[in-house]
């Protein structure tokens, strides 16, 4: 009798399966069109900027070459994980859980490409096997998109605003250690030549 019945919850389980590429990847691109109009909008709307942006910037494809070195990719590739970290972001969410909120939103999925959304096991899972190299890459893409964009805004003068302390990158801590800079002159111009390699030397 016991048997039986563990059978039949066994028997009622969803099995597991995995997604093709197809099933997640959308082939749909295209931003829409906005109309000021009586029409149901989702709570996400205003995507539809961003995605306008992230097509001019290119920001998918830059993203992919930043973790070109893996042989191996995931269903959901690491560039694509990425965005949806920064799109969580924008929307101004913090928690990975906060993602049940939009996870069936047409307008997220249409933004980052996709037909499903990740869960956050797997973002969490992808984020565990990304290396020290695509961070740096991306990093370098941060620091090449901010260039591109002050060259093409001319802009002859920047005023970097510097509070004492400032987040170091290497500490035990993964928010990295703070550390002191009132007072040392060559340690901030030796910060702002690797972030701002073109200042001028006595503009400090």
């Amino acid at each position: 009798m016991h048997s039986a019945q563990t059978q039949n919850i066994q028997s009622r389980r969803p099995l597991k399966v995995k997604f093709s590429r197809n099933e997640i990847n959308s082939r749909v691109h295209k931003v829409p069109e906005i109309r000021f109009e009586d029409q149901k909008l989702t709570s996400f709307a205003g995507l539809v900027i961003i995605q306008s942006l992230f097509a001019r910037l290119r920001l998918k494809e830059r993203l992919r070459t930043c973790f070109g070195h893996f042989k191996t990719s995931p269903i959901f590739g690491y560039h694509v994980i990425v965005m949806v970290l920064m799109v969580h972001l924008i929307m101004g969410y913090r928690r990975l859980r906060d993602m049940d909120y939009y996870r069936d939103d047409p307008m997220v999925k249409r933004l980052l490409g996709l037909n499903r959304l990740p869960d956050v096991a797997t973002v969490s899972r992808v984020l565990a096997t990304v290396d020290r190299e695509s961070i740096d890459k991306i990093r370098q893409l941060c620091r090449a998109m901010v260039i591109e964009r002050i060259r093409a805004f001319h802009l002859w003068r920047l005023t970097l605003d510097l509070t004492g302390r400032f987040i170091g990158p290497q500490a035990s801590t993964p928010r990295g250690r703070q550390l002191d800079i009132t007072g040392r002159r060559k340690e901030l111009e030796a910060i702002i030549r690797c972030f701002a390699p073109w200042h001028r030397r006595d503009s400090f």
